[in-house]
């Protein structure tokens, strides 16, 4: 978002805002949403792992990147580079402790 942003000549505070904006919005929909969400398909809520990675963690770190771009702080893109990676950093853990989960249940053979 903030190279394309960038191709239209605005101003740099501008394309960190926007971009922080556009990215944790629907990220930190996703994550305080997912136990909820977990739930109603599930039954049950998401494994303690996945709880404190996917949830905890990334709902503290998006609105903390969030806060520090919006605030227009130093280092603005290094603030939203890093939240980014964090976040996709906790999907990709919370997608391989549920694959794990899933894996150990038992198999229903025919």
């Amino acid at each position: 978002m903030p190279a394309l942003l960038a191709l239209y000549d605005i101003q740099e505070k501008w394309i960190w805002r926007g971009s922080g904006v556009l990215f944790a919005l629907p990220m930190l929909f996703l994550q305080v949403s997912y136990p909820l969400r977990r739930r109603k398909v599930v039954g049950n809520g998401p494994p303690p792992a996945v709880f404190a990675v996917f949830v905890v963690l990334g709902s503290v770190v998006t609105p903390a990147m969030l806060g520090y771009v919006l605030e227009g702080l130093q280092y603005n893109a290094a603030a939203y580079i890093t939240a980014l990676t964090i976040d996709f950093l906790t999907v990709v853990v919370g997608y391989l402790i549920a694959l794990d989960v899933i894996m150990q249940q038992p198999m229903d053979v025919s």
